[in-house]
C-alpha cells in the first residue's frame, strides 16, 4: 500500500503527448489518500488509463480520489473517497471516461455524482455501488452512483446498486443520451425523485 501525505504531481499541461498507463501488474496495488489528499489529477486532453490498482480513501473538491480530462480504468478498484463538492470518486471534466471490469464502491460527494459525475462515459462489466450523492433539502444531491449533465453515457453488462441520493439514487441524467444493455439497476433509495434513474 502506497499512503499519499499530498496529491500527485498533476500529469499533463502543455501539447498533450500520447498519455499514461499506470498498471499494478495485476497485483492490485493500493494507493490511499488517507482520507486527507485528492490522489490524482490530469490535465484536460491528456489521456491515462490505470490498471490493477485499487484508489481509495481520496478527499478533494471536484472529484474525491480523482479529477481527469479523459480517463480509463480497467481491472481496479475506486473507493471510499470523498468530494467535497461533485464525484465522490470521479470528476471527469473532458473527453470521457472508460470504466471495464472496475468497481466504484462507497464514495461520497456532498453536492451531486456520489460515485461518477462525468459529461461522456461509457461503463462495461463493473459495479457501481453504494455511493451517496448528500446534497440538501433543495440543491444537489442528484445522482447517488452516477451523474451525467450533459454528453452521451453508455452501462453495458454492470450493475448500479444500493446508491443513495435525494434525486435519481442510481442515475441522474440531464441533458444526456443514455445507453443501457444487460445491465441491473436495484435497491438505489431517494428521497425524492428517480430511485433507479431521474432524466
Amino acid at each position: 500500500t502506497i499512503i499519499l501525505s499530498s496529491i500527485l504531481p498533476d500529469i499533463g499541461g502543455g501539447a498533450p503527448p500520447d498519455g499514461l498507463l499506470v498498471d499494478g501488474g495485476g497485483r492490485h496495488i493500493t494507493i490511499s489518500g488517507n482520507n486527507s489528499t485528492q490522489i490524482l489529477r490530469t490535465a484536460s486532453g491528456f489521456n491515462v488509463e490505470l490498471r490493477s490498482l485499487t484508489i481509495t480513501r481520496g478527499f478533494g473538491i471536484l472529484g474525491g480520489a480523482i479529477q481527469a480530462g479523459s480517463l480509463k480504468i480497467v481491472d481496479s478498484v475506486v473507493s471510499d473517497s470523498v468530494a467535497t463538492e461533485n464525484g465522490g470518486a470521479i470528476y471527469c471534466g473532458g473527453p470521457g471516461l472508460t470504466i471495464v471490469n472496475s468497481a466504484i464502491i462507497g464514495n461520497v460527494a456532498e453536492q451531486d455524482g456520489g460515485g461518477i459525475y462525468c459529461h461522456n462515459f461509457v461503463v462495461l462489466d463493473s459495479t457501481i455501488a453504494n455511493n451517496t450523492a448528500v446534497g440538501d433539502s433543495v440543491n444537489y444531491g442528484r445522482g447517488g452512483g452516477i451523474y451525467v449533465p450533459a454528453g452521451a453515457a453508455e452501462l453495458r453488462n454492470s450493475t448500479l446498486t444500493r446508491n443513495s441520493a435525494s434525486n435519481g439514487a442510481g442515475l441522474y441524467a440531464t441533458r444526456a443520451t443514455l445507453a443501457i444493455t444487460n445491465s441491473t439497476i436495484s435497491g438505489n433509495v431517494t428521497n425524492r425523485e428517480g430511485g433507479g434513474i431521474a432524466n
